[in-house]
């Protein structure tokens, strides 16, 4: 299979998602509170290799690809970075017994599930393959690649 940088990066969020998940059964939360975080897509550098992907490095390409992120910005898909920090800081700062360890936490996305657009603290994670069964099965096989 060739490598598909969207899909590696969809599956290592997934895999974020899973290993929080797992973590909140095995840790007690008193000790450690585990949570999966989607801030939202945030406007960023990160995006550069993509939109240079699609319309080049030329003068042009970088004109399209900035007309491209304020209209993204404008539909309200993408956000601020002061906006995008606000699920990590609600994550990092709440008082721990109002937290629920092993949650996905979404400021909101562009999810195809209507419901979850919106985000929520927590929010259930809109994917069928999502099961507490294959966050057990990635923690195990995490383990054995690790030595342990």
């Amino acid at each position: 299979t060739e490598y598909n940088e969207n899909n590696a990066y969809q599956q290592s969020k997934f895999a974020n998602y899973l290993h929080a998940l797992e973590a909140g059964k095995r840790y007690p939360a008193d000790k450690l509170i585990s949570t999966s975080v989607h801030p939202g897509w945030v406007q960023s550098n990160l995006d550069v290799h993509v939109f240079t992907k699609y319309f080049g490095d030329s003068w042009f390409g970088k004109m399209a690809a900035e007309m491209m992120r304020q209209v993204f910005l404008w539909k309200g898909d993408m956000i601020s970075a002061v906006d995008g920090a606000q699920t990590s800081l609600h994550c990092v700062l709440e008082d721990a017994d109002k937290m629920e360890s092993g949650a996905f936490y979404s400021q909101f996305g562009i999810y195809k599930d209507e419901a979850s657009k919106n985000g929520g603290w927590p929010l259930t994670l809109p994917n069928s393959n999502a099961t507490p069964e294959k966050a057990a099965k990635l923690w195990e096989e995490s383990e054995k690649l690790v030595g342990l």
